[in-house]
């Protein structure tokens, strides 16, 4: 009987296995091993060749990084990308990387969200996002280099990354917070994957009562977010998006404004639902009215909308359900640009399971609540994005409703079964395609939305079923005075998207990132503009894209890139 033995990295060198672990990276190299199978074949030789286990994926490519450091063995993207895990995670063009705030007071009383002690509102302790950042105490720095180092041992890029901050009503946490929170998130990103912390860490402001004290630490700390932003524009791990959640109440023209400053390119806004007898049932605490303002704002403030929706809240049907998801995708009060569909689930700590327990509410049927979702899935315009179909809570949390986690999955593969094709953009990335220009097919898609108009310009396969770039450009209403002067009378991009396996800036090897796409579509937006007669045209640009659009003679203005026409 061969008995074999697994080895701890730190041990590796110890007991020989370092010496293995070099000659199996060189035999692939040699062999060009490209994809999973050829990796699992070698690694079984060298198993049985050396009467071991083999290490994992990530400790592989722990030693290939470090005969690449000292210069033994050249670069090879090739084998990192085969020796990557859970390749999905940057498959759409960006590293995401979610920080929870630290659990703080919510204006609502929603009767579904569940309020754990300890935990930022909504969110459980069970979660994994939730384990992992309660484990590092919601520290903004340490979580942000946490996500970056996990990336990078998984053979990820990680020089394009999405912000995205998580936990309770942003809007309502002490602004103070906000800028410190955000400030040592970039600092986190600007000191990237070198082993030391390199940025002097500023401990979070105290609450300041004196509105003079007060005055004089919000402008330091201004001035330090804004350092940190300056730096991260050439930061190996730049900040290219910076999502933040809110809810529509508590937006105004000020608070828009302020996000905008803070770096915000993105908004989740969690609408849950657009009746206002349901809105009122489970005590969300505004209506309908609200959703259509702050939808309104941040669009003709440029930035990128994502709505929280929630089927099977207390009061509602899967009828009333479909008319919703109807309305908003047809609508010209509402129209998202994604949305995040979080069917309503029982867990504990929420007014919601007391409700459940007696028998006064029932959550959808397994297969009813699936019938919705395909349905909804196959209503989707081509320029929405359906980010999710189920919250990340496990089956453990979930005491009343579906407890199917892989919901979307099953979902895909019946609609396939069947021959349909969700129209979403999720469902339609390239996702590491490679394509040459003369195979894609320039697409202008053009609707009504917050009182302006919004055209969606892509590049596509020949028969719509993969797209490979886009760009969000709103032609807003003129007007006399715009909240943010800098965009009066401004055509405004909103978005820009390459989709395809993340390539590390100026590197190109044919796949679909730096292929041209989204040099093409900035100039068919620009001439658009220009032919409805606009003057000028601003980008929504996050922190680590500035550079990108001063190369094509945009300059800052205002937290903007804006360009003459």
């Amino acid at each position: 009987m061969i008995v074999r033995y697994y080895y701890p990295y730190k041990q590796l060198n110890f007991y020989g296995v370092n010496t293995i672990l070099t000659q199996f990276i060189k035999t692939a190299l040699k062999e060009k091993v490209a994809d999973p199978e050829e990796l699992r074949n070698l690694k079984s030789r060298f198993a049985k060749k050396y009467q071991v286990d083999f290490p994992s994926n990530s400790i592989i490519l722990r030693k290939l990084r470090q005969l690449i450091k000292a210069k033994a063995l050249p670069e090879n993207s090739e084998l990192i990308s085969v020796l990557r895990i859970r390749k999905i995670r940057t498959l759409s063009g960006i590293a995401s990387i979610g920080v929870h705030t630290k659990p703080l007071p919510c204006p609502g009383k929603c009767i579904y969200c569940p309020a754990e002690a300890r935990m930022p509102k909504s969110y459980l302790s069970t979660q994994p996002a939730v384990i992992r950042s309660s484990t590092l105490r919601f520290d903004p720095y340490r979580m942000v280099r946490t996500r970056l180092k996990a990336y990078h041992q998984n053979g990820h890029a990680t020089d394009k990354c999405e912000l995205i901050v998580m936990g309770g009503t942003w809007s309502y946490h002490d602004p103070l917070y906000q800028i410190w929170f955000l400030k040592r998130c970039f600092d986190a990103f600007n000191d990237g994957l070198k082993e030391k912390n390199l940025t002097r860490k500023i401990k979070e402001p105290a609450v300041y009562r004196d509105s003079v004290k007060r005055k004089k630490i919000e402008t330091r700390l201004w001035r330090a977010l804004r350092a940190a932003q300056r730096k991260n524009e050439k930061a190996s791990s730049r900040v290219v998006g910076l999502t933040l959640e809110t809810r529509p109440d508590f937006v105004s023209t000020k608070e828009v404004v302020r996000m905008r400053n803070l770096g915000a390119t993105r908004v989740e806004i969690g609408v849950q639902s657009i009746h206002n007898e349901i809105l009122d049932l489970n005590k969300r605490g505004h209506q309908v009215a609200a959703t259509v303002k702050a939808t309104r704002l941040f669009k003709d403030a440029g930035f990128k909308i994502t709505y929280h929706l929630m089927p099977g809240l207390y009061g509602s049907t899967p009828k009333k359900d479909f008319a919703m998801f109807r309305t908003i995708f047809s609508n010209s009060d509402f129209q998202p640009d994604q949305i995040k569909i979080y069917p309503t689930l029982v867990t504990k700590y929420s007014k919601l399971y007391a409700m459940w327990k007696n028998g006064q509410y029932r959550p959808y049927r397994d297969q009813a609540l699936k019938n919705l979702l395909k349905q909804i899935k196959m209503l989707c315009p081509p320029y929405v994005r359906i980010a999710r179909l189920f919250r990340d809570i496990p089956k453990q949390s979930i005491q009343g409703g579906m407890n199917i986690t892989n919901i979307r999955q099953i979902i895909q593969q019946e609609l396939n079964t069947a021959g349909k094709q969700c129209r979403c953009i999720r469902c339609r990335e390239a996702r590491g395609r490679i394509v040459k220009l003369n195979d894609a097919r320039l697409v202008k898609r053009e609707y009504s939305a917050s009182g302006g108009k919004e055209i969606f310009i892509s590049f596509e396969s020949r028969d719509f079923s993969t797209i490979f770039a886009f760009c969000r450009l709103r032609l807003p209403q003129k007007s006399d005075a715009h909240f943010i002067p800098v965009l009066q009378n401004a055509a405004i991009i909103r978005e820009l998207h390459t989709y395809g396996e993340l390539m590390p800036i100026a590197k190109s090897n044919g796949k679909i990132q730096h292929s041209g796409f989204g040099k093409r579509l900035m100039a068919i937006a620009e001439s658009i503009a220009q032919n409805k007669s606009y003057k000028k045209i601003a980008v929504i640009s996050g922190i680590g894209v500035r550079p990108y659009y001063r190369k094509l003679g945009y300059k800052l203005k205002d937290e903007y890139m804006v360009r003459g026409l």
